[in-house]
């Protein structure tokens, strides 16, 4: 398909481009006995199977590529510990990273934001983002520059169901329609995928509270993603109401 790449701004042959990358959605079918994959969605209070996987035309081969190599294959590999440099510990509280590249992690997630902004598929209807932040977010891809903290912040801790009633293994055959709820004082995008959950802050948290365990880039050698349990997570419960017989037959 020809089309103009949203991200070089140039007429070009365009890619099938997953926002949440095709590894995911992959690693999660590879897995299911009927090629099927739960999908969640908070905003719309459902939950349904499919083997959809989201992509639509969007980048050229080369801004596709781009942002591959520079984000999701450090990003998603991180964070399952496939890389020797990066040790991963799992205690009662959470999971901690020695060695993680908290800088290229954020770039990571924040990609597939931008990615999911501008896709087509339903999946992402939820995620928009301010034009002004669109051409600050392709200027510092293009130049794989550093975000700066006081645009968008960043937030990963690991679903939990401390009931025991769906087990974590459940979690890691989910994904979750991305979404937007709004704060007294924010607007947060959330992420959930292989067990993760992931909040981008529109507006800069509090210095207090930047410095809890999970927010990336908080200038240490050691990043701790604490569990969420699920019952906190907003929306989720009650789209699980919807369809806690498709969750328990997996």
């Amino acid at each position: 398909m020809i089309g103009v790449c949203k991200l070089c701004d140039q007429n070009k042959q365009l890619r099938k481009s997953h926002a949440i990358g095709r590894t995911v959605f992959n690693r999660v079918l590879r897995k299911a006995d009927n090629n099927t994959f739960l999908n969640i969605s908070p905003r719309l209070g459902r939950v349904k199977q499919t083997n959809d996987q989201w992509a639509t035309f969007q980048l050229c081969l080369d801004c596709e590529d781009k942002l591959n190599r520079q984000y999701d294959n450090y990003g998603i590999k991180a964070l399952r510990g496939d890389y020797d440099s990066v040790k991963i510990t799992k205690f009662p509280s959470g999971w901690s990273f020695n060695g993680l590249n908290q800088e290229r992690v954020l770039h990571y997630v924040i990609s597939i934001l931008w990615r999911a902004a501008h896709s087509t598929h339903s999946a992402y209807d939820g995620v928009t983002i301010p034009d002004e932040l669109d051409s600050y977010l392709k200027h510092t891809f293009l130049g794989n520059e550093e975000i700066l903290k006081d645009i968008l912040n960043v937030r990963i801790r690991v679903l939990k169901d401390f009931s025991q009633s769906i087990s974590d293994e459940v979690w890691q055959r989910v994904l979750i329609s991305p979404y937007v709820y709004k704060t007294k004082n924010n607007f947060i995008y959330v992420m959930m995928f292989e067990g993760w959950y992931i909040e981008v802050f529109y507006l800069k948290p509090r210095f207090k509270e930047r410095k809890k365990h999970g927010y990336l880039r908080n200038g240490k050698d050691i990043f701790f993603a604490p569990y969420i349990e699920i019952s906190q997570v907003p929306g989720l419960m009650h789209a699980l109401a919807h369809g806690v017989s498709l969750v328990d037959s997996k």
